[in-house]
């Protein structure tokens, strides 16, 4: 658990069925000790209608001059090998990316998945729904509504979230990946809809693209640090 590299991912789409497809994606991949050590972020044009802008607030052209994802795919599955995928509603996630691989007749990854709701929830943590804003209040995590829904903004408050499980697995006695309920990424092959946001939300607008590649190591001039998990207390205030 402790020696294992974790690729938080997270995506925009242009709905919430199989045949919709991805319009924004981070992966931030995180080392315990270590922090975010890479990233990659970047818009995707769908080639097709956007139809879930009151969600993620991006329009035709935010993304008219975005890669398409066969453009990127062979780079991202790159960064995402030999890690556990962590997502919040991994199967969401996980299936959209597996489903844009496919079309692009890359090879899909079978590693470990997790889920980050369901590591709550085997952890016992109390939260007040499912969101993302949810579980990250029960640590005390700041998830600003007005920012939500933006795909490294939400990947870096689930790779906070992410520090505050390990830690409290930790302090539970789980030493393993299995102990985390680590899944398959096999399992995780269609979409499931995203669980409901806490509250509604002004959608976020982005005026430019912004790409950072896996492999230059750049951190973020936007988002603040990420701790690693011998410092992750202060954002994991449960007592």
């Amino acid at each position: 658990m402790q020696d294992a590299d974790y690729a938080v991912v997270d995506l925009e789409t242009t709905g919430f069925t199989a045949g919709d497809r991805i319009v924004e994606v981070a992966v931030l991949r995180c080392r315990p000790g270590s922090g975010v050590i890479d990233r990659f972020v970047t818009l995707v044009n769908p080639g097709r209608p956007l139809s879930a802008g009151h969600v993620h607030g991006l329009r035709p052209s935010d993304i008219g001059r975005a890669p398409r994802f066969a453009d990127i795919a062979l780079q991202l599955r790159r960064g995402l090998a030999d890690a556990v995928i962590v997502a919040h509603n991994s199967r969401f996630d996980v299936g959209f990316l597996q489903a844009e691989l496919a079309r692009a007749r890359v090879a899909a990854f079978k590693g470990p998945t997790l889920c980050t709701i369901a590591l709550a929830s085997r952890l016992g943590i109390p939260t007040a729904g499912r969101s993302l804003a949810s579980c990250c209040a029960a640590f005390g995590i700041a998830h600003e509504p007005d920012r939500a829904h933006g795909a490294e903004y939400d990947a870096h408050a689930t790779a906070r979230l992410l520090l505050c499980l390990l830690r409290e697995a930790r302090a539970q006695g789980i030493t393993t990946l299995a102990g985390l309920g680590c899944a398959s990424s096999s399992l995780a092959l269609r979409p499931a809809p995203p669980p409901p946001p806490a509250a509604p939300s002004p959608p976020l607008k982005r005026v430019a693209m912004a790409v950072r590649r896996l492999g230059t190591n750049r951190r973020s001039t936007t988002l603040p640090s990420l701790p690693t998990l011998a410092s992750s207390t202060a954002f994991c205030s449960t007592a």
